[in-house]
């Protein structure tokens, strides 16, 4: 049911944020590089995948 949809919601989300961050061919700010790692690190936070979540929020610190 409703936690279903959540879950499917979620990790849609993460795959449309790293396919944009990781391989799309859209140029993007370094700002906006830095937002989507951000977005992304909190959306595997929920997904309990807190080691992927956790890099991301520590690359977003140090790499931009």
């Amino acid at each position: 049911g409703h936690e279903t949809m959540i879950k499917a919601a979620l990790e849609n989300a993460i795959s449309y944020y790293d396919q944009t961050l990781f391989h799309s061919k859209i140029v993007l700010s370094s700002e906006q590089q830095q937002q989507i790692m951000i977005l992304l690190g909190e959306l595997y936070l929920l997904n309990n995948q807190e080691e992927e979540g956790r890099k991301l929020l520590q690359k977003a610190r140090t790499d931009l």
